[in-house]
């Protein structure tokens, strides 16, 4: 993808003489006399492995057919196995790291196709989550090897998990590329929003309490989920207190309109169930259920609340705003019926926003996106940024930022554009996202309540559930 692969691609290579991006040839010599090199040095008896992209999939860039006319050659200089990749190394390594919107295997054609000229092994890499599924293409001869970056980032005992037939524990990549964004951070580390021992494994090893507390978690979302089940497992005897019917809080919300949530949703489901935790639902946790518990400590996941910006006709019979928003989405994905009527101003650019705004686009409604502020998808990276706003292109969803939002009416949402200019988004309902702040009144009653009480969540401020289940860890091992 780098040196070698801007040789190899016209999309990069403009030289003209032996190494000339316009013939094939003058785009493979450099990697061929790499190789050769390496294998003259190390002689035969040492493994080379060449990783490449099967396929750019741009227009310009290597063709279809490019990679198996090449492979041969490859395997000639001394090459013993290839690694398949797709796509192009750009900032933002497109189709190398991929969202929702490809398959699983999406490189699987590439590999098979080079597979069909070369007598050596050939692996592929490309959302290769399913074991079920990667065990079919071994058997299928459609590739060598089967590759896996994310899912194990995600969960490191998936292998261990497949060979002894308990995939149903398996904690699945959900497809949310925070792991690029953490890489793309200023500590460069490594990181998965699902995973919150990940790259922190030393701090938090897989060890006993080696003294048992009676703990009380209040909130069923992902972060009083993780909290109960990581101090169960630790050796505390454990109480969930959930005031709702069923456990999930908002994340019930945010795994309807990102369906890949539910892999994680359902992964805490089925791991606090498994575990020897005391499930109370529909119970608040107040003073006196708190009292009757006694707990040596409470860890407290609440959530957060709606701040709704102040605005002319926010009131209005035409806004949405506030917990309603998780009402319609309820509502909606039971019938589509239930839909607000379009056109429909999404008035917020947050990853609420935005993933609220491309479920209704997919659900045929006529969006249209409108933020203040210049920063969209706020609070993820440059990568999950940049494919929401590739989904919202492909789903002809209009996105403003930088406008002033002057109010809202029967008409839609009007806009101060500076300099006496006004413009409307024209709109028959208006959902005002705002944004989720910390709400720690539940946290405030109970701290006199128990020798030792933690936060976690939103509930101390906004930060999705990558934040509430890293919070929710560091609060288990803390006890």
């Amino acid at each position: 993808y780098m040196m070698l692969g801007s040789f190899l691609s016209p999309l990069r290579n403009f030289r003209t003489d032996g190494y000339a991006g316009h013939s094939f040839d003058g785009r493979a010599k450099l990697l061929l006399r790499v190789v050769g090199t390496i294998r003259r040095k190390t002689g035969d008896d040492f493994p080379i492995t060449v990783r490449l992209s099967g396929f750019e999939r741009q227009a310009g860039g290597r063709e279809i057919n490019d990679t198996q006319r090449l492979g041969p050659l490859l395997v000639e200089a001394g090459v013993d196995c290839f690694h398949v990749s797709g796509g192009v190394g750009d900032g933002n390594i497109t189709q190398i790291i991929t969202g929702p919107e490809y398959e699983p295997g999406y490189n699987l054609a590439a590999a098979t196709a080079l597979k069909q000229v070369v007598d050596v092994p050939v692996m592929f890499v490309g959302q290769n989550m399913d074991p079920l599924r990667a065990e079919a293409i071994l058997q299928n001869e459609q590739a060598d090897i089967i590759a896996m970056g994310r899912a194990l980032l995600a969960d490191p005992e998936l292998p261990d998990k497949a060979r002894t037939g308990r995939l149903a524990e398996v904690n699945r990549c959900i497809l949310c590329q925070d792991c690029v964004d953490v890489m793309n951070s200023a500590d460069q580390g490594t990181g998965c929003a699902v995973n919150p021992r990940c790259g922190r494994e030393r701090d938090y090893p897989l060890v006993r309490t080696g003294s048992e507390k009676k703990v009380v978690v209040v909130g069923g979302g992902p972060g009083g989920l993780e909290a109960a089940c990581v101090a169960s497992e630790r050796g505390h005897r454990v109480t969930l207190l959930e005031r709702e019917a069923e456990l999930g809080g908002a994340f019930q919300t945010a795994s309807t309109v990102f369906p890949h949530n539910r892999l994680f949703l359902d992964y805490l489901l089925g791991r606090v169930r498994s575990l020897p935790i005391e499930l109370r639902l529909g119970e608040s946790a107040t003073d006196a259920t708190i009292e009757e518990l006694a707990p040596d400590a409470v860890i407290v996941a609440t959530g957060g609340r709606f701040l709704v910006p102040e605005l002319a006709g926010r009131d209005g019979t035409n806004v949405i705003s506030g917990d309603d928003i998780f009402a319609l989405v309820e509502k909606g994905a039971a019938d589509d019926g239930a839909l607000p009527e379009g056109p429909i101003a999404v008035v917020g650019g947050n990853l609420m926003g935005l993933e609220l705004a491309e479920w209704l686009a997919r659900k045929s409604c006529r969006v249209h996106v409108v933020e203040p502020s210049r920063r969209l998808a706020m609070p993820v990276g440059k990568k999950r940024r940049g494919d929401h706003s590739k989904r919202l292109d492909l789903l002809g969803v209009p996105v403003n930022t930088g406008v002033n939002v002057q109010g809202i009416d029967a008409d839609g949402v009007h806009l101060d554009l500076g300099g006496d200019r006004e413009s409307v988004v024209k709109a028959k309902t208006v959902i005002l996202v705002g944004e989720r702040i910390a709400d720690e009144s539940v946290l405030a009653s109970l701290r006199a309540l128990a020798p030792e009480v933690r936060a976690v969540g939103d509930c101390t401020g906004f930060g999705l559930s990558k934040k509430a289940v890293a919070e929710a860890m560091q609060a288990a091992y803390a006890i």
